[in-house]
């Protein structure tokens, strides 16, 4: 076996909704950590109306059991991913009346996406930059979709961020 052709399988393993969720506990440990170091942030926002987003959902296992439970009650969760393989197991397997997941490519045109749910209070994106090809359009939208003065809470493989 080839190096490219363990990388093309590689590629198509992490396509596979299933295969991802059984395979991604390094990820889920890691992006728990990340969240432990920002969430005590969150207690003075309880009292407002707020919006999270979820980038690069993947399979909406970690949407649904990680960061739901860390978000106020009357938060609206919006969790996308580029794959529609993947939103269509995550509604399958994880919804829930709080989330609400989308269709979205980060490097792609975010307009409609803000025009139908305006901008985000936090946005949460765990290993999704690294397959992201377009970085410095992505931080760009990033940029687009979060509200005035808000954070974003990322873990990823190696990223070369630019001024977005």
């Amino acid at each position: 076996m080839t190096r490219s052709d363990l990388s093309k399988d590689s590629s198509e393993d992490t396509n596979d909704p299933g295969f991802y969720a059984r395979n991604n506990g390094d990820q889920r440990l890691l992006n728990l950590k990340a969240l432990d170091m920002v969430e005590k942030d969150l207690d003075h926002m309880y009292d407002r109306n707020l919006q999270f987003l979820d980038l690069g959902c993947g399979t909406g296992d970690f949407t649904r059991r990680c960061l739901l439970p860390r978000c106020p009650p009357s938060a609206r969760n919006v969790a996308v991913d580029s794959s529609e393989e993947m939103l269509s197991y995550a509604r399958q397997m994880f919804a829930h009346p709080r989330i609400e997941y989308d269709r979205l490519d980060i490097s792609g045109d975010v307009a409609d996406f803000v025009a139908k749910y305006s901008t985000f209070n936090r946005i949460y994106s765990f290993f999704c930059f690294n397959w992201v090809r377009n970085q410095e359009e992505a931080m760009k939208n990033v940029s687009s979709l979060l509200s005035s003065g808000e954070r974003v809470c990322s873990s990823s493989g190696l990223v070369s961020f630019k001024d977005a």
